[in-house]
């Protein structure tokens, strides 16, 4: 894949991108992990997101008084002092921030003399779903065999620059258990913290894939929405993700499921479209 690079201003990170609570997968990403922006001449060498944070090069022989960093509300979004001889400054990004384009201006005597524009905002896809008990090998680590039978698997791609925060993971439809509405839990599960409880939410960086773990039982034999038949049983249930920067317009996707067996208890499950 291409990246944008400054080759005089690139640095070598090594990167864990693995947040609690999901398994984070091989993305397409340059070399240390950052989707650079490179500048032209000027103090301002490249600006780039890392994780969850604004990286800002300056170029080696530069004299920069200050940085400061205008939002798409055109409001100020951080600001620092510059100390001689410091050729890099990092600003983080909260959750949740405005996403959008971001311009970097750099200031000698209280005069700007680069500025540099660069799109922070995340661009969230649910690629992929299993069913834990159709793959238990592609559970977590000591998942009980209650988790491993009623929970899904959830893959997250996250083509975008900057990063968010998913705050909830729901299903409805024909499942056997859907969310309900009065649900005050985020419906994931951090397998990280030892802990059997949900996940407040997961951390997503930008430019990255992860797998993510339901736990909200939506494919309990308990729920009685959802009949399983000798002959199968043709359904469709969404999911859908919230986070703090999409809020509740939530990324969604549809899935075609079959259920045959004579009773739920020992039903067979297939998602038969949406999923490879």
């Amino acid at each position: 894949m291409n990246t944008n690079t400054t080759p005089s201003s690139r640095r070598t990170v090594l990167k864990t991108l693995a947040p609690a609570g999901v398994l984070a997968l091989a993305g397409c990403l340059d070399g240390d992990g950052a989707d650079w922006t490179p500048t032209a001449d000027g103090p301002l060498a490249a600006v780039a997101v890392e994780e969850t944070e604004l990286v800002v090069d300056l170029a080696a022989e530069a004299s920069v008084d200050a940085l400061t960093v205008v939002d798409p509300n055109g409001e100020l979004f951080a600001e620092t002092t510059v100390a001689a001889g410091v050729t890099t400054e990092t600003f983080p990004i909260e959750m949740p921030y405005a996403p959008g384009e971001y311009e970097v201006r750099a200031v000698v005597e209280d005069e700007v003399t680069d500025t540099e524009t660069i799109a922070i905002r995340p661009d969230l896809e649910i690629v992929d779903l299993k069913l834990g008990r159709n793959h238990p090998d592609e559970m977590y680590e000591g998942a009980p065999e209650l988790r491993t039978r009623t929970e899904v698997i959830v893959y997250l791609e996250n083509s975008g620059r900057g990063p968010d925060f998913v705050t909830d993971l729901r299903f409805t439809g024909d499942v056997p258990n859907p969310t309900t509405d009065g649900f005050d839990e985020s419906g994931i599960f951090d397998p990280s913290d030892g802990q059997s409880v949900p996940a407040d939410g997961i951390e997503i960086s930008p430019n990255s894939e992860y797998k993510i773990f339901s736990y909200s039982l939506p494919f309990s034999s308990a729920g009685d929405t959802v009949e399983c038949q000798p002959g199968g049983a043709e359904g469709e249930f969404t999911v859908s993700l919230e986070s703090k920067i999409t809020g509740e317009d939530a990324v969604e996707e549809k899935y075609q499921v079959v259920y045959t067996g004579e009773d739920m208890s020992d039903c067979s499950i297939e998602i038969t479209e949406g999923s490879s």
